[in-house]
């Protein structure tokens, strides 16, 4: 989670508020999971629900609520002690299993969350079934079994087609050779969820792989057609047109991004101009200039952690 910045208004100063609050925070996570609560929401909710829960020490779903938000705060062991506690008070609860193995995989103990999950999917068939399937697949990866792992995202992403699926999904079977599949399904990704640039430079880069130089260029001109800002694909057309054999108009490409980043970056100066300038510059060879804009990018931005790292492998 790279957002830091505090909510406002995330807790009044009365109880209805703080309340109020708390049910965002459990709707968030119901609906969309922990990735979608923001890190600084977090932390600033766990010393709310300690507060309800003094008041109220046998609330199960305060007791839920505040063992995903320290799952998210990687405090794990307390993670555990909330659900160990709140399966006391309701053995029959199945989302307390699904929360303790997700915390139980985040702990690295992955036998004991596969017995979890084992036990949540067997019993339950509506929309949570997709954390399970999901949680399932991560493990199965790390362990190496890639043919359940991804048997699972496809169940999950049956069930609902997110982007953070499809990816994990992608790059699984990327790492185990399996690059039409991967094509495969980041093109029906493309094809239900848009074109959103992770997918198409996913999509991109193992065309560019399998030699499928046409249907790269096909991509980027598609994605040229619709950016607002069109730098970063005027440099990925540049290095797809230098592998086909087409040096000249690979230049012009590169002079045409390098004159839309001065142009960005004449409207406004920020870390992500900077940093998108700083790969034109890099493409075209030109180092030291883009060593400057990256300095740049960490002076207004010093949280970006890209232009750093970027720094650092020049």
């Amino acid at each position: 989670m790279q957002n830091k910045k505090h909510v406002q208004g995330s807790f009044g100063v009365d109880l209805l508020s703080r309340r109020g609050a708390i049910l965002l925070i459990a709707v968030t996570i119901a609906i969309c999971g922990l990735d979608f609560v923001p890190a600084a929401f977090a932390e600033d909710e766990v010393a709310g629900l300690t507060e309800l829960l003094n008041q109220d020490p046998n609330n199960v779903d305060l007791l839920k609520q505040r063992a995903a938000l320290l799952r998210l705060e990687q405090r794990h062991s307390e993670s555990l002690g909330d659900l160990d506690r709140a399966r006391l008070l309701r053995p029959d609860d199945p989302q307390i299993g699904l929360l303790r193995a997700q915390t139980l995989s985040a702990l690295r103990r992955d036998q004991d969350a596969e017995v979890e999950l084992e036990i949540f999917l067997r019993s339950e068939s509506g929309r949570a079934r997709v954390f399970a399937l999901a949680e399932r697949a991560h493990i199965g990866a790390r362990a190496g079994r890639s043919g359940p792992a991804i048997a699972d995202f496809n169940a999950a992403i049956a069930i609902e087609p997110a982007l953070d699926l499809y990816l994990a999904r992608g790059q699984l079977q990327e790492s185990t050779g399996q690059t039409g599949a991967a094509v495969a399904g980041y093109q029906n990704a493309i094809s239900r969820l848009g074109r959103v640039p992770s997918l198409t430079n996913a999509l991109i880069r193992l065309q560019i792989a399998q030699g499928e130089l046409q249907s790269a260029l096909d991509v980027i001109d598609a994605q040229l057609a619709r950016a607002p800002i069109k730098t970063l694909w005027l440099v990925r057309r540049a290095e797809v047109l230098a592998a086909m054999g087409e040096p000249a108009q690979a230049k012009t490409d590169l002079g045409q991004a390098l004159a839309e980043a001065n142009r960005v970056l004449e409207n406004k100066v920020t870390g992500l101009h900077l940093l998108s300038r700083a790969k034109v510059l890099i493409a075209m060879g030109l180092t030291q200039e883009a060593r400057e804009d990256l300095e740049g990018c960490v002076a207004v931005a010093p949280g970006f952690v890209d232009c750093r790292l970027l720094l650092r492998q020049l």
